[in-house]
C-alpha cells in the first residue's frame, strides 16, 4: 500500500519501493490528477504490469494523461466502469438483488444463520458476496476508455 497525498507531483521514492517486491498488478483507488502522476512514476520506474484504476478515473483527462504517457514504457491501463450501461446494474438485476437481500436478512434473523440464508439465494454466494458483476474493466484505446474500439464507456 502506497499512501497517495492529493496535490503531490512526484511519488518516485514511494514507487521505487515496488522494485523490492514487484506486484503482478496495481489497483489505483485515487483520483485522476494523482493517477496521472502515479502512472508517470510507474512508467519511469519500469513497472510493466497492468494498472487498474477505480471508476473515478474514467475521465477524459486521465485517458489523455495515460495516452500521453504511452510513449515511455507504459504499463497497460484499464478503468473500472459500472457493469451494465452507464447506470450500473440494470433494473432487473437490482430488483432481484434487493429481493434476495431482504429474503436472506429475514431468514438469517429467523434462524440466526446468515451464511446459510445467503447461500440459498441466486444473487449471493455463501460468503455474502454478490454473484452479479457490478463493475468491469475497460481498456484505454486510442486515448479513450472504450468498451469496444472507438466507444466511450
Amino acid at each position: 500500500v502506497i499512501p497517495i497525498v492529493a496535490g503531490r507531483r512526484d511519488y518516485g521514492p514511494d514507487l521505487a519501493k515496488l522494485k523490492l517486491s514487484p506486484p503482478d498488478a496495481i489497483f489505483f483507488a485515487g483520483y485522476p490528477p494523482e493517477a496521472a502522476v502515479v502512472l508517470r512514476g510507474l512508467s519511469q520506474a519500469g513497472f510493466k504490469g497492468p494498472v487498474v484504476a477505480s471508476d473515478a478515473n474514467a475521465t477524459e483527462d486521465f485517458a489523455a494523461a495515460a495516452d500521453a504517457a504511452s510513449g515511455i514504457s507504459q504499463p497497460p491501463v484499464k478503468v473500472m466502469v459500472p457493469a451494465a450501461g452507464s447506470g450500473g446494474l440494470d433494473g432487473t438485476d437490482l430488483e432481484r438483488a434487493a429481493e434476495d437481500a431482504v429474503r436472506a436478512w429475514l431468514a438469517a434473523r429467523a434462524t440466526g444463520d446468515a451464511a446459510r440464508a445467503l447461500a440459498n439465494g441466486p444473487i449471493f454466494d455463501d460468503r455474502g458476496d454478490a454473484r452479479i458483476p457490478a463493475f468491469r474493466a475497460v481498456p484505454l484505446v486510442d486515448g479513450r476508455w472504450a468498451n469496444k474500439a472507438g466507444r466511450n464507456p
